[in-house]
């Protein structure tokens, strides 16, 4: 460590604290809340372990990715940014980044192995300027990755959005700050501190506000809630996840680091196991040739199918379509060897009407009840894995095993709230290899969590591989 790289943390510290300490003084979001709170010293460990160690390894791991990129995607693509209108070609970047990065806070929120690591960024119960880099650096370098990925696969120069990237940085920084400003329409395209604020609100569970810097993709999706009154409600996340009762800024900083690494007696074993499998798979898989990166093709496909409709263990009757039309993609990994690694994301429309016996907390209004039920929307998201085997030139057969959340949306008795279960999903794809261009269809046995009868499913793909 350089005294350079001490010099510029220090800098950048007391030019953020001269822009932030005056504003969370003179319009402060919670009134009496002290600059030196709570946990200050714990946070100021996580900015130095970000300037000085972290931002280095998301900057390594962006520049492999963009080496990743460049031997694999179509030179047409990569230089697509320079021969395009640096405006346009700045949009697309921004806004591709922004969806990629709302989808995976969502995720992260739904899927509990990045739960695990996300939920260091929550655990902060006094949020201001310095609490915004209580991040673990896993979730920070994921995040960075998917802001950054759309600009490094379109070949658009780091030049060109370095201004913005420094503002949206401070902006950032902003709307975790303890401040309350008036900022109108300002609000709806940058974000603004109430809004995710009541983000970071201590609730059995997250629903609103995912898109930090891009409030009107919360718009989009439904996601968006502007709270009224005051800032009264409490912040953070359960004990379980909070920093040791009583430990200082040293234990508790090395706490946050770890503790998301090792499964705790929270996690199903099930899951733990299966990513644990997976990281092996994966290891092995890439280790196997000291080129790794040189012998994978990177698969992009839209899929469009039908579905069973599964059957609750709690359901005493089930009408309705019993096939669900839907509609998603997959992105992966395929290695030369035959490993696949990707991930897929898939939104059934249902319809499906059930009478289910809901257990207290399930339904907020009514519970300990039998409730109807209508759900319109199940969405699947998570990661996959197979092992493909060629049969002939054209044509491999890949087995394969998915997991994940799927998150069912509808009404319970008038309201609209989402209930989210965990699913394993084996299945097989055969696909015929046209070049670039790929084709197929996949077959797959889906289990959920609470249900009794699992839901078959059928899809169409088509796709690039680059």
């Amino acid at each position: 460590m350089s005294l350079g790289a001490l010099g510029a943390a220090a800098a950048s510290f007391a030019v953020l604290a001269a822009m932030f300490v005056p504003l969370e003084r003179m319009f402060p979001a919670r009134p009496g809340q002290p600059v030196l709170r709570a946990e200050w010293g714990l946070d100021l460990l996580f900015f130095l372990g970000q300037y000085l160690v972290f931002t280095g390894l998301a900057i390594t791991a962006l520049d492999a990715v963009g080496h990743l990129l460049q031997a694999h995607l179509p030179q047409g693509m990569r230089s697509w940014g320079l021969r395009a209108s640096p405006v346009l070609a700045c949009i697309a970047a921004v806004v591709g980044g922004d969806l990629l990065v709302y989808w995976f806070h969502r995720a992260c929120h739904e899927w509990p192995l990045l739960w695990r690591f996300h939920a260091v960024h929550h655990s902060t119960a006094k949020l201001d300027w310095l609490a915004a880099h209580r991040e673990h650096p896993v979730d920070g370098v994921l995040t960075q990755l998917c802001q950054n990925l759309p600009a490094i696969a379109l070949g658009i120069p780091v030049r060109w959005l370095a201004a913005l990237a420094v503002f949206r940085g401070v902006w950032a920084i902003f709307v975790h700050s303890n401040v309350r400003l008036p900022l109108g329409p300002l609000r709806w395209v940058l974000g603004a501190p109430e809004l995710h604020h009541w983000h970071h609100a201590k609730l059995d569970r997250t629903r609103h506000n995912f898109a930090n810097l891009a409030p009107w993709i919360d718009w989009l999706f439904g996601t968006h809630h502007m709270p009224a009154g005051a800032e009264s409600y409490e912040l953070g996340v359960d004990e379980a996840e909070a920093s040791p009762p009583g430990a200082g800024p040293l234990r508790a900083y090395a706490t946050h680091l770890v503790r998301p690494l090792i499964p705790s007696r929270r996690m199903n074993r099930a899951r733990a196991v299966l990513a644990s499998a997976a990281i092996a798979v994966a290891i092995l898989g890439m280790t196997r040739d000291a080129h790794a990166l040189d012998a994978v093709d990177i698969e992009v496909a839209a899929k469009a199918g039908y579905a069973t409709t599964p059957i609750s263990n709690n359901a005493s009757s089930l009408t309705g379509n019993p096939l669900a039309f839907g509609l998603g993609g997959r992105a992966g990994l395929a290695f030369k060897g035959g490993l696949y690694l990707g991930g897929n994301i898939m939104d059934y429309f249902t319809g499906s009407e059930s009478q289910i016996s809901l257990t207290a907390g399930t339904n907020p209004t009514a519970p300990n009840m039998t409730t109807t039920t209508i759900s319109t929307h199940v969405l699947m998201y998570g990661a996959e894995m197979g092992y493909g085997i060629k049969l002939i030139d054209l044509l491999t057969i890949r087995p394969q095993l998915g997991f994940g959340n799927a998150a069912f949306t509808g009404r319970f008795d008038g309201n609209n709230p989402t209930s989210t279960l965990w699913y394993l999903e084996p299945g097989v794809t055969g696909l015929v290899d046209l070049g670039h261009l790929i084709v197929g269809v996949d077959v797959n046995m889906l289990m959920l969590a609470d249900y009794n009868q699992g839901a078959l499913s059928l899809h169409a793909q088509v796709g690039v591989k680059f």
